[in-house]
């Protein structure tokens, strides 16, 4: 039901123009989009990131100067699994519907 609402009210949102914006003509409905969407970082991540900096520049921590890898940041900042999952299925909407309520 709320998945059913979430898509009514984008499809209205599409339908309408924002303030300032007309609509000239439809779109191609085999046109395709290519979006780069942000997603948060896991909170636990960022703060275990922010903890082995802290240790890395700290002259009196046993670990000063052994710096971080890419690989471990990246397992550090990554975006959460189930995040990923939900976006995909947000995401991917049926043009047919988008151009129903046009």
């Amino acid at each position: 039901m709320r998945r059913a609402l979430t898509l009514a009210a984008t499809l209205a949102l599409a339908a309408a123009a924002p303030t300032g914006f007309r609509k000239l003509a439809s779109s191609d409905a085999r046109a395709q989009l290519k979006l780069q969407i942000a997603v948060k970082r896991s909170h636990a991540g960022v703060t275990a990131l922010e903890s082995a900096l802290t240790r890395v520049a700290d002259p009196e921590s046993r670990t000063f100067g052994a710096h971080l890898s890419l690989e471990e940041v990246r397992a550090l900042t990554a975006p959460v699994r189930v995040t990923d999952r939900t976006l995909v299925s947000g995401v991917r909407v049926d043009a047919k519907a988008l151009l129903a309520h046009a």
